[in-house]
């Protein structure tokens, strides 16, 4: 069989996968000839989808089943058969209403852009917000959290912030932490985020700072704790990925939600899979992380701010059984709305 289908397979494919992600059960030949509008025989219809079966488009799950399609069906119909929806005014004002309600930092929107795609799709849906290592430190703040716990937060000028947290041996005292306070502060305040590691290192050295000083800083140098690409991973309805039946009893849920926990892994990820694109649907073996393996992402990239270079990348996860259309319309209508409110912030 061509690489291109014929106008009936077509038909009959656009049947079965959009029979299929309304029901999660296989797909006859008389329910693709009802919903198609084909004239032709019943009979006809089973032979097309055999054909498109030998070709790997559809597959039969048991003996006597319906087909169901597979992740080249579904990269098929995304690539040449899915029809997405007009944006609507209407979508667009209630986007804008939501957005208009936030004050404050970069991750209030994102946070409530992952709302608004859950609320649109029903699926599991993921924001990163991300930039290079050119990003200028605006803020630091150093405070104890705990008695052995120290947490510095950095706020960047792309309005991202980032959270890391040492646990210490021996705990510094109130004076040596408000040293290593200022110490910190006047020497990242205005220095770009790719420079933190090369100051902390210094200030590890710093003769005017007590050895347990030196060693707070050293820690914080390490690799693990100063990234060379800023991320901020936002996550909502994980909780609807398990609820879909082909999940209910999947040995791969238990993988899928532990890399959902792991904000880092999950955004290197996602950020892998888009790739810079403004617009990418991930099928099924199309993902780099194995636990994805039976899931789709539907990503959109957005640009945030031109200087530094900052960008948002909205995805929405689920089975790869999902409205794909619907899925590409919302991505879009947030896509047109997200980068004025996130510039103005």
């Amino acid at each position: 069989m061509s690489a291109v289908l014929s106008a009936r397979q077509e038909k009959i494919l656009k049947g079965v996968v959009e029979a299929h992600i309304g029901s999660a059960q296989p797909v006859g030949s008389l329910q693709v000839l009802a919903s198609s509008g084909l004239d032709c025989s019943p009979a006809t219809v089973r032979n097309e989808m055999a054909e498109l079966m030998a070709a790997g488009y559809v597959e039969q799950p048991h003996t006597s089943a319906g087909r169901i399609p597979t992740d080249k069906g579904y990269r098929y119909y995304v690539d040449r058969l899915m029809a997405v929806p007009e944006s609507s005014a209407r979508a667009r004002e209630a986007i804008s209403r939501r957005l208009c309600r936030l004050e404050g930092w970069v991750e209030a929107v994102c946070r409530e852009t992952c709302r608004m795609l859950l609320d649109a799709t029903g699926q599991a849906t993921i924001v990163v917000a991300w930039t290079a290592s050119d990003v200028l430190v605006g803020q630091v703040h150093m405070a104890r959290m705990g008695p052995r716990t120290l947490v510095v937060i950095l706020v960047l000028s792309s309005g991202q912030v980032l959270h890391r947290s040492l646990e210490e041996e021996r705990p510094l005292s109130a004076s040596e932490v408000a040293r290593c306070a200022r110490a910190v502060r006047g020497a990242l305040v205005g220095r770009p985020l790719g420079a933190v590691k090369e100051v902390l290192s210094s200030l590890s050295r710093h003769q005017l700072l007590s050895a347990r000083e030196r060693q707070v800083f050293q820690s914080l140098a390490s690799p693990s704790q100063v990234p060379e690409v800023v991320e901020q991973v936002f996550l909502e309805g994980a909780s609807r990925i398990a609820e879909a039946p082909e999940f209910r009893r999947s040995a791969e849920l238990a993988g899928l939600l532990s890399l959902l926990d792991e904000n880092q892994r999950l955004g290197r990820t996602v950020l892998a899979v888009s790739g810079g694109r403004e617009f990418v649907v991930s099928i099924g073996r199309e993902n780099p992380a194995q636990e994805m393996h039976q899931c789709s992402l539907v990503l959109r990239s957005v640009p945030i701010r031109e200087e530094p270079p900052t960008r948002a990348t909205l995805g929405v996860l689920g089975p790869r059984r999902m409205d794909y259309p619907h899925i590409a319309g919302a991505l879009r209508d947030l896509a047109r709305e997200l980068p004025r409110w996130l510039r103005s912030l």
